[in-house]
């Protein structure tokens, strides 16, 4: 009786400390791995056993060693043990606990039994179960002097069920861990895309808003910010009416919702304190097969564009007069003289006639060639040192007998430096911004040019007491074909190009040029000139 209290009380021992031990190490860690390998490492050093392994059934209906102890690599790498097959597949389809002693023979029990060279005296094999399915088994074998008693199976029963809780807790973390990291993964492809489209609306030259059905701006990148005078993300505009009055919202909407066609219109707006025109495209925001979530209306600045019009509507324009009317003369009085005889002096005028339109159309040539490439970039520059305080005398010289009418005043109160310029294109600024001066100046009055020098620059200055431009054209009459609209313009003629290729010639010397003007009081054309060309 003694004995049999004494095996109770060491059987109750024995049983509290591995649970202990066991489920200090199921809760130690979340890594599988890890807890299989503790689990098996303690069953068998309480069991005293030899050998031990846990094994898992896989997708493909085999059971595989994910967890061993006194098996060599090669058993554990090798070993793969189909359902039915062996003890281990006997057991896992079975779902009953096996105690075995000593060495199992092929019997219609078991099937295909691993061949064992050593001796083994007493074996265990249970079940790992997890909701009523078997996910595995666990073995442990002893060749010592001791079977395993049935107490030892329910013993490695017990320690089965933490396995296959060990199991499902580490599963669950595993299936959770992968849902967190494809979440992040998602989040950061999500932030990835959300950062490429700011980028890409940031950089874009035109405005884009977004707007509800109802009109209410919810979005606009930066171009739409700068249209619109705001800051992208911060202090959007609310009704799209207020912001776009030369816009029909209610047409816009008509068209877009309604109709399911694209809204396009036009409108002017003043920014940056110059006159911009918009072209302004608007169509349904929708996910396919839904209806429309709000409005994508996308704003061109087609300013540039209408420039570029204006200027074909003005060259067609010089073209029609400044082209035909010596193309007229020149064929008219051609075809005379070849149908008609004439005197020598007759024919003599008639000549002179044909070469002064000839020259003419020849000179409108060359200025349409010479601002073209000026503009290009392709003009070659002749560059040498000129003293433009005496070149420019020279060039007044030229205009003694056309201004009549007009007292020219040379004004430089110091000798300027030498300017390394190109010495022809120089002329021509000075000669095309004199004429104007000239010709702008019906009344006669005094034309002055003034030269002044500072540590940095040279610059030029002339004016005139003419007709005077303008304040809104004052920064188009550097542009091609531009020409102030006033009787007095209409009845001189011109091509509109020589401010153009003045512009272009400066900036080719490395200067800049304006104009200050005052209606009715004369224009100062001004330019400056660097003292060391970069």
């Amino acid at each position: 009786m003694d004995a049999i209290l004494d095996n109770l009380s060491w059987d109750s021992e024995l049983a509290f400390t591995v649970m202990y031990k066991i489920s200090k190490a199921v809760n130690s860690t979340l890594d599988l791995q890890l807890v299989l390998d503790r689990i098996i490492s303690e069953t068998t050093s309480h069991f005293s056993a030899e050998a031990g392994s846990v094994m898992l059934l896989e997708q493909d209906g085999y059971l595989r060693i994910k967890a061993a102890r006194g098996l060599s690599e090669e058993i554990v790498r090798n070993t793969k043990t189909a359902l039915g097959e062996g003890i281990a597949g006997w057991v896992a389809q079975s779902g009953e606990s096996l105690l075995l002693d000593g060495k199992i023979q092929d019997s219609g029990k078991f099937r295909n039994l691993v061949r064992r060279s050593d001796e083994i005296l007493s074996s265990l094999c249970v079940p790992l179960k997890l909701k009523d399915r078997v996910i595995g088994v666990l073995m442990i074998r002893r060749q010592g002097p001791t079977n395993f008693t049935r107490f030892h199976v329910d013993l490695l029963s017990m320690i089965s069920d933490q396995i296959a809780l060990a199991i499902e807790n580490a599963t669950l973390f595993e299936k959770e861990h992968e849902r967190s990291e494809e979440l992040k993964r998602l989040n950061t492809e999500l932030t990835r895309e959300k950062l490429k489209i700011e980028t890409i609306l940031s950089s874009m030259a035109d405005g884009v808003v977004v707007m509800e059905p109802q009109g209410e701006i919810i979005l606009l990148n930066r171009a739409g910010a700068r249209i619109l005078g705001g800051i992208p993300g911060k202090d959007l505009p609310g009704d799209f009416k207020s912001i776009f009055p030369e816009i029909p919202f209610d047409n816009l909407r008509f068209n877009v919702f309604d109709e399911k066609r694209r809204y396009k219109g036009e409108f002017a707006r003043i920014v940056d304190g110059e006159e911009n025109h918009f072209q302004v495209v608007c169509s349904a925001m929708m996910k396919e097969g839904k209806e429309p979530e709000g409005i994508v209306m996308v704003l061109r600045n087609i300013t540039e564009l209408k420039r570029v019009d204006r200027m074909k509507t003005e060259f067609v324009s010089m073209v029609s007069h400044e082209l035909r009317t010596p193309l007229t003369s020149i064929q008219g009085f051609s075809e005379l003289m070849i149908h008609r005889t004439f005197t020598d002096e007759r024919r003599k005028r008639y000549l002179g006639i044909i070469l002064e339109d000839a020259t003419r159309l020849m000179r409108l040539i060359n200025e349409l060639l010479n601002l073209s490439k000026l503009e290009s970039g392709r003009m070659t520059f002749n560059w040498e040192p000129v003293q433009i305080g005496e070149m420019i005398p020279r060039i007044l010289e030229g205009f003694k007998e056309q201004a009549e009418r007009h007292h020219i005043d040379f004004i430089c109160p110091e000798e300027p430096p030498l300017l390394t310029l190109d010495r022809d294109m120089f002329s021509i600024v000075m000669v095309n911004l004199v004429s104007n001066a000239l010709k702008y100046s019906p009344e006669g009055g005094s034309i002055e040019v003034k030269v002044n020098t500072n540590n940095h620059y040279v610059r030029v200055e002339v004016s005139d007491q003419g007709i005077g431009i303008p304040q809104d054209k004052l920064d188009k009459v550097f542009d091609k074909f531009y020409r102030v609209d006033s009787s007095l313009t209409r009845e001189t003629g011109g091509t509109g190009l020589g401010l153009a290729t003045v512009k272009y010639i400066i900036k080719g010397f490395g200067g800049k040029i304006w104009v200050e003007s005052e209606l009715g009081k004369g224009s100062s054309f001004k330019f400056t000139l660097p003292l060391e060309k970069d």
